[in-house]
This record gives structure tokens, C-alpha cells and sequence, in this order.
């Protein structure tokens, strides 16, 4: 039987590549526990996929990066509605914390695969 450990690090990168490129091209400003909680659905992402016996399944894979993006883009939502309120003096973005990326996640739950 061939070796799970080159195949689970592939999917553990690329998941977490997209997470983080997402995040960046999205300006997402995410505390370090922001950036720990994405950390933490890449993992259980990759968890589930190899529960599931499912580590060489692109589609299953793609789909997991979709709801990643998504998670992304719920977060980035939250922050634009920040600023839609009156600017303030050169204030800052206000920074996401891993208490946003559960929100977000709660709120896309039931049903949001692979995370619910």
C-alpha cells in the first residue's frame, strides 16, 4: 500500500495555500488567531478528507478549497461592512480574530462541507 504521507502533505499545502492567498488578495486584516483559525479548517479539512478515504478525490479536494475561499469571502464581507460606517480619523481596518472565523463558520452551518 502506497504511503499517505507525500499525498497528505500535498493536499495539507495546497489547501493552506489557497486560504492564505485568498486572505491576501482579500487585504483580510486577520490577527495571528485569525490566521491560526484558518489554520486550524485547513487541518480539519484535510482530516475529513482522509477520514473519508478521500485524499485523491480532486473534486472532493476543489470542493474543500471552495469552502475555504468562501470562509474568505464571508470574512472579507464582515470587514466591508465596517466600512461602510462614517471614516474615522485614518483609522485602521479592524482586525479579524479566530472568533470571526467561527462566526463565520457557525453561520454557514448546517451543511457547509467539510466543516459542519
Amino acid at each position: 500500500m502506497e504511503s499517505l504521507g507525500p499525498r497528505l502533505a500535498h493536499v495539507s499545502n495546497r489547501l493552506a495555500k489557497t486560504a492564505a492567498d485568498h486572505a491576501q488578495e482579500a487585504e483580510l486584516p486577520l490577527t495571528a488567531g485569525g490566521q491560526d483559525a484558518l489554520g486550524v479548517l485547513v487541518t480539519q479539512a484535510v482530516d475529513r478528507l482522509l477520514d473519508d478515504g478521500q485524499l485523491d478525490n480532486d473534486t472532493l479536494v476543489a470542493r474543500a478549497e471552495a469552502s475555504l475561499i468562501r470562509v474568505v469571502d464571508e470574512l472579507a464581507a464582515l470587514e466591508l461592512v465596517g466600512e461602510t460606517s462614517p471614516p474615522r480619523e485614518a483609522a485602521a481596518k479592524p482586525l479579524l480574530d479566530e472568533t470571526a472565523v467561527r462566526e463565520v463558520v457557525a453561520g454557514l452551518c448546517p451543511g457547509f462541507w467539510p466543516f459542519c
